[in-house]
Protein backbone atom coordinates (compact mmCIF):
# COMPACT_ATOMS: atom_id res chain seq x y z
CA UNK A 1 0.00 0.00 0.00
CA UNK A 2 0.99 3.64 -0.74
CA UNK A 3 -0.08 6.68 1.05
CA UNK A 4 1.32 9.84 -0.66
CA UNK A 5 0.41 12.91 0.74
CA UNK A 6 -1.64 15.99 -0.92
CA UNK A 7 0.48 17.48 -3.76
CA UNK A 8 3.33 15.34 -3.28
CA UNK A 9 5.19 12.75 -6.11
CA UNK A 10 5.87 9.48 -5.23
CA UNK A 11 9.08 7.62 -6.34
CA UNK A 12 10.82 9.17 -9.34
CA UNK A 13 10.40 8.06 -13.36
CA UNK A 14 11.27 4.22 -13.25
CA UNK A 15 10.47 0.71 -14.45
CA UNK A 16 10.15 -2.42 -12.31
CA UNK A 17 10.43 -6.19 -12.64
CA UNK A 18 6.77 -7.05 -12.74
CA UNK A 19 3.71 -6.43 -14.05
CA UNK A 20 1.48 -4.03 -11.93
CA UNK A 21 -2.01 -3.83 -11.28
CA UNK A 22 -2.46 -0.29 -9.28
CA UNK A 23 -5.71 -0.03 -7.24
CA UNK A 24 -6.70 3.71 -6.09
CA UNK A 25 -8.53 3.41 -2.73
CA UNK A 26 -8.68 6.80 -1.70
CA UNK A 27 -8.33 10.08 -2.52
CA UNK A 28 -6.51 10.81 -6.31
CA UNK A 29 -3.42 10.23 -8.12
CA UNK A 30 -2.11 11.53 -11.73
CA UNK A 31 -0.26 8.78 -13.61
CA UNK A 32 2.33 9.55 -16.00
CA UNK A 33 3.53 6.26 -18.58
CA UNK A 34 6.05 6.35 -20.96
CA UNK A 35 6.95 3.75 -23.36
CA UNK A 36 9.64 0.78 -21.99
CA UNK A 37 13.41 1.72 -22.68
CA UNK A 38 13.94 -1.97 -22.79
CA UNK A 39 12.09 -4.43 -23.93
CA UNK A 40 10.97 -6.79 -21.18
CA UNK A 41 13.90 -6.37 -18.78
CA UNK A 42 14.64 -8.49 -15.97
CA UNK A 43 15.76 -5.80 -13.30
CA UNK A 44 13.87 -2.79 -12.04
CA UNK A 45 15.94 0.82 -13.36
CA UNK A 46 16.15 2.61 -10.25
CA UNK A 47 15.61 6.01 -10.49
CA UNK A 48 15.67 7.72 -13.75
CA UNK A 49 16.08 11.34 -15.14
CA UNK A 50 13.17 12.88 -15.82
CA UNK A 51 15.15 14.31 -18.95
CA UNK A 52 15.75 12.12 -21.71
CA UNK A 53 13.11 9.93 -20.97
CA UNK A 54 11.05 7.54 -23.89
CA UNK A 55 7.51 9.12 -25.53
CA UNK A 56 5.14 9.73 -23.15
CA UNK A 57 2.06 7.32 -23.84
CA UNK A 58 -0.72 8.14 -21.14
CA UNK A 59 -1.43 10.50 -18.94
CA UNK A 60 -4.50 10.27 -16.45
CA UNK A 61 -5.83 10.95 -12.99
CA UNK A 62 -6.98 7.63 -11.01
CA UNK A 63 -10.06 8.05 -8.20
CA UNK A 64 -11.68 5.61 -5.96
CA UNK A 65 -12.16 2.55 -8.02
CA UNK A 66 -10.12 2.72 -10.79
CA UNK A 67 -7.86 0.47 -11.70
CA UNK A 68 -4.39 0.75 -13.70
CA UNK A 69 -2.11 -2.09 -15.61
CA UNK A 70 1.92 -1.19 -15.96
CA UNK A 71 3.54 -3.76 -17.81
CA UNK A 72 6.95 -4.56 -16.90
CA UNK A 73 9.22 -2.19 -17.74
CA UNK A 74 6.95 0.83 -18.70
CA UNK A 75 8.59 3.67 -17.60
CA UNK A 76 5.90 5.71 -14.89
CA UNK A 77 5.96 8.06 -11.85
CA UNK A 78 2.61 9.53 -9.73
CA UNK A 79 1.66 12.35 -7.95
CA UNK A 80 -1.15 13.20 -5.40
CA UNK A 81 -3.99 14.99 -6.98
CA UNK A 82 -3.27 19.02 -5.14
CA UNK A 83 -6.76 20.65 -4.50
CA UNK A 84 -10.53 20.44 -3.18
CA UNK A 85 -11.86 16.57 -3.99
CA UNK A 86 -15.57 17.41 -3.65
CA UNK A 87 -16.69 14.25 -5.09
CA UNK A 88 -14.39 11.72 -3.66
CA UNK A 89 -16.36 8.52 -2.84
CA UNK A 90 -14.34 5.71 -1.14
CA UNK A 91 -15.09 1.61 -2.57
CA UNK A 92 -18.56 1.21 -1.92
CA UNK A 93 -19.67 4.58 -2.19
CA UNK A 94 -18.74 5.78 1.04
CA UNK A 95 -16.33 9.33 1.20
CA UNK A 96 -13.36 9.32 3.10
CA UNK A 97 -12.51 12.88 2.08
CA UNK A 98 -11.50 14.93 5.22
CA UNK A 99 -14.16 17.91 6.23
CA UNK A 100 -12.40 20.28 4.36
CA UNK A 101 -12.32 18.13 1.22
CA UNK A 102 -8.58 17.77 0.50
CA UNK A 103 -6.98 14.77 1.67
CA UNK A 104 -3.46 12.50 0.30
CA UNK A 105 -3.64 9.12 -2.02
CA UNK A 106 -3.95 6.19 -1.07
CA UNK A 107 -3.48 2.98 -3.28
CA UNK A 108 -2.36 -0.50 -3.33
CA UNK A 109 -0.13 -2.86 -5.95
CA UNK A 110 -0.92 -6.03 -7.14
CA UNK A 111 2.44 -7.60 -9.00
CA UNK A 112 2.84 -10.53 -10.74
CA UNK A 113 5.23 -12.26 -13.00
CA UNK A 114 8.31 -11.51 -11.27
CA UNK A 115 11.39 -13.82 -12.38
CA UNK A 116 9.10 -16.30 -14.75
CA UNK A 117 11.02 -15.35 -17.90
CA UNK A 118 12.41 -17.91 -20.06
CA UNK A 119 16.14 -17.03 -19.24
CA UNK A 120 15.31 -17.35 -15.44
CA UNK A 121 13.56 -20.46 -16.17
CA UNK A 122 17.17 -21.74 -18.16
CA UNK A 123 19.41 -20.78 -14.99
CA UNK A 124 17.80 -23.14 -12.97
CA UNK A 125 17.85 -26.20 -15.84
CA UNK A 126 20.87 -25.28 -17.64
CA UNK A 127 22.95 -25.36 -14.05
CA UNK A 128 21.03 -28.65 -12.80
CA UNK A 129 21.51 -30.42 -16.22
CA UNK A 130 25.17 -29.42 -16.29
CA UNK A 131 25.70 -30.81 -12.79
CA UNK A 132 24.24 -34.26 -13.80
CA UNK A 133 25.72 -34.63 -16.75
CA UNK A 134 28.93 -33.94 -14.96
CA UNK A 135 28.46 -36.57 -12.38
CA UNK A 136 26.92 -38.92 -14.84
CA UNK A 137 29.88 -38.74 -17.60
CA UNK A 138 33.44 -38.53 -16.89
CA UNK A 139 34.16 -36.55 -20.24
CA UNK A 140 33.00 -33.57 -18.79
CA UNK A 141 35.26 -34.11 -15.64
CA UNK A 142 38.77 -34.52 -18.23
CA UNK A 143 41.03 -31.70 -18.16
CA UNK A 144 40.92 -28.49 -20.96
CA UNK A 145 43.72 -29.62 -23.40
CA UNK A 146 46.64 -29.01 -22.30
CA UNK A 147 47.91 -25.30 -23.19
CA UNK A 148 44.98 -23.98 -24.44
CA UNK A 149 44.79 -20.90 -23.24
CA UNK A 150 47.38 -20.40 -26.11
CA UNK A 151 45.18 -21.41 -29.04
CA UNK A 152 41.58 -20.14 -27.51
CA UNK A 153 40.76 -16.34 -26.53
CA UNK A 154 40.00 -13.34 -28.64
CA UNK A 155 43.63 -12.62 -29.27
CA UNK A 156 44.02 -16.36 -31.08
CA UNK A 157 40.77 -16.07 -33.01
CA UNK A 158 42.26 -12.43 -34.48
CA UNK A 159 45.60 -14.26 -35.38
CA UNK A 160 43.75 -17.26 -36.90
CA UNK A 161 41.60 -15.05 -38.93
CA UNK A 162 44.81 -12.87 -39.93
CA UNK A 163 47.14 -15.91 -40.76
CA UNK A 164 43.96 -16.75 -43.21
CA UNK A 165 43.81 -13.33 -44.69
CA UNK A 166 48.26 -13.31 -45.43
CA UNK A 167 47.62 -16.86 -47.01
CA UNK A 168 44.69 -15.64 -49.59
CA UNK A 169 46.96 -12.75 -50.22
CA UNK A 170 49.81 -14.60 -50.79
CA UNK A 171 48.44 -17.26 -53.93
CA UNK A 172 50.20 -18.87 -55.53
CA UNK A 173 54.07 -18.11 -53.71
CA UNK A 174 53.16 -19.73 -50.67
CA UNK A 175 55.88 -21.87 -52.05
CA UNK A 176 58.68 -20.01 -50.35
CA UNK A 177 59.90 -21.56 -47.42
CA UNK A 178 59.07 -18.51 -45.15
CA UNK A 179 55.29 -18.56 -46.32
CA UNK A 180 55.45 -22.06 -45.75
CA UNK A 181 56.35 -22.04 -42.08
CA UNK A 182 53.40 -19.38 -41.58
CA UNK A 183 50.90 -21.44 -43.49
CA UNK A 184 52.03 -24.43 -40.87
CA UNK A 185 51.68 -22.48 -38.29
CA UNK A 186 48.22 -20.90 -38.67
CA UNK A 187 47.26 -24.61 -39.25
CA UNK A 188 48.36 -26.16 -36.22
CA UNK A 189 46.41 -23.45 -34.96
CA UNK A 190 43.17 -23.71 -37.05
CA UNK A 191 43.65 -27.43 -35.92
CA UNK A 192 43.58 -26.51 -32.29
CA UNK A 193 40.94 -24.30 -32.61
CA UNK A 194 38.67 -26.14 -34.87
CA UNK A 195 39.15 -29.19 -32.03
CA UNK A 196 38.31 -27.38 -29.06
CA UNK A 197 35.01 -26.42 -30.67
CA UNK A 198 34.03 -29.83 -32.07
CA UNK A 199 34.39 -30.95 -28.29
CA UNK A 200 32.64 -27.99 -26.97
CA UNK A 201 30.11 -28.81 -29.29
CA UNK A 202 29.68 -32.49 -28.24
CA UNK A 203 29.46 -31.50 -24.88
CA UNK A 204 26.86 -28.82 -25.41
CA UNK A 205 25.10 -31.57 -27.07
CA UNK A 206 24.98 -33.90 -24.45
CA UNK A 207 24.09 -31.29 -21.91
CA UNK A 208 21.08 -30.41 -23.70
CA UNK A 209 19.93 -34.37 -23.95
CA UNK A 210 20.32 -33.83 -20.10
CA UNK A 211 18.20 -30.88 -19.49
CA UNK A 212 15.35 -31.79 -21.95
CA UNK A 213 15.24 -34.58 -19.63
CA UNK A 214 14.76 -32.23 -16.77
CA UNK A 215 12.14 -29.78 -17.74
CA UNK A 216 9.73 -30.88 -15.13
CA UNK A 217 12.46 -31.29 -12.28
CA UNK A 218 13.42 -27.68 -13.24
CA UNK A 219 9.76 -26.54 -13.51
CA UNK A 220 8.94 -27.76 -9.85
CA UNK A 221 12.08 -26.04 -8.20
CA UNK A 222 10.86 -22.54 -10.16
CA UNK A 223 7.70 -22.98 -8.98
CA UNK A 224 8.89 -24.14 -5.52
CA UNK A 225 11.48 -20.99 -5.35
CA UNK A 226 8.14 -18.42 -6.37
CA UNK A 227 6.10 -20.00 -3.06
CA UNK A 228 8.85 -19.36 -1.17
CA UNK A 229 9.50 -15.63 -1.97
CA UNK A 230 5.65 -15.15 -1.21
CA UNK A 231 5.79 -16.72 1.95
CA UNK A 232 5.38 -13.56 4.49
CA UNK A 233 9.10 -12.73 6.64
CA UNK A 234 9.48 -15.14 9.76
CA UNK A 235 7.94 -12.96 13.21
CA UNK A 236 10.77 -11.94 15.02
CA UNK A 237 12.38 -13.95 17.96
Amino acid sequence: AYLTPNGTRGFAPHWDDVDVWVVQLEGAKKWSVHAPAEVHPRESSGNLPAEGLPPKVLELTLLPGDLLYLPRGWIHYAQAADGELPNAPALGGVSRAPANGRQGSLHVTLSTARKETWADFAEGLLAGALNEAAASDEVWRTNLPRGWEKFQGLQHADEEEAAEDDGEDAGGDAEEEGEEEGVRGSSALSRKRAAFKAQCALLLHKWQKTALRLLDQAADELATRHVWDRLPPPPPP
